[in-house]
């Protein structure tokens, strides 16, 4: 079995338009407070052996007043506790084997952590009066020769092989139905988010799996990437060759030069075998 090794690097920043963040993030164990002004800089990390899962997320957070930093804040704990990453040594197999065991496979496994973050996010809407909080979630697990993605909303992951860019995740949104009635002067509403009461509609998490290359490159962002940015831009930027905190720091500034608009957070992985 080929071997793989990642180097990852993550920023989130506020932007130039909003007072507070609402994006967190998950980072091999890594997140943000639930009131924070984004990251101090990019932070990266290298793995020499996926003997044991990374695991990466991006949290789109939603709410008046502070309830979108709290709701993302909520998602991005609750994903960290289900995949149990915080404590595992790199060279250790005793969480793959429990994943194994309970789930399966790590698709499963982020299906129950993005239900699980739903009912919590819930249950801070009831704290609220019922005050409509969410967030959106597009996570990944790094497991063998696999990479498992899931999301929920229109948080995005980018796959870069060679010089071909490919979305990975799926928006929940109402495009098509915009695109169908020749809509073009509104932006598209999300169709999901975790924070949905069960009764109101069952969230359905996407879930996919894709076997790793060596020379991969997996992006995970917030539209405050994508809004500003063209995949064309973001693909010349992510394959340039540097390190990969650079790579992250150039789509950062790239973004807040064409107006940083709404809170910014990205990821970025590469692979090697």
């Amino acid at each position: 079995m080929i071997m793989f090794s990642i180097e990852a690097a993550c920023c989130c920043h506020t932007g130039k338009i909003r007072l507070n963040n609402e994006d967190n993030f998950l980072f091999d164990g890594k997140y943000l407070p639930a009131e924070n002004k984004g990251a101090e800089g990019v932070i990266s990390m290298l793995r020499r052996e996926l003997s044991s899962p990374v695991s990466f997320g991006v949290f789109d957070g939603m709410g008046g007043e502070q309830y979108g930093e709290q709701a993302a804040y909520v998602a991005a704990v609750a994903f960290n506790k289900a995949i149990g990453l915080s404590t595992a040594s790199t060279h250790d197999t005793h969480r793959k084997r429990q994943i194994k065991k309970r789930y399966g496979n790590p698709g499963e496994l982020l299906k129950d952590a993005c239900l699980t973050a739903n009912s919590r996010i819930c249950g801070l809407s009831s704290e609220h009066n019922d005050a409509r909080i969410g967030t959106t979630v597009a996570a990944m697990v790094y497991f063998d020769t696999s990479a498992w993605l899931c999301n929920v909303g229109d948080s995005k992951i980018f796959h870069i092989a060679g010089d071909r860019l490919q979305q990975l995740s799926v928006d929940h949104t109402n495009q098509d139905f915009l695109q169908r009635h020749g809509i073009t002067d509104r932006r598209p509403a999300l169709t999901q988010h975790l924070g949905i009461m069960p009764d109101e509609m069952l969230i359905e998490p996407y879930i996919a799996q894709i076997e790793l290359n060596s020379s991969d490159i997996f992006i995970v962002c917030s539209d405050g990437l994508t809004d500003m940015l063209s995949t064309g831009e973001i693909a010349a930027v992510a394959s340039n060759g540097t390190s990969v905190e650079e790579r992250v720091s150039i789509l950062i500034e790239q973004s807040l030069s064409r107006g940083g608009r709404d809170n910014i957070t990205v990821i970025l992985c590469a692979i090697s075998g």
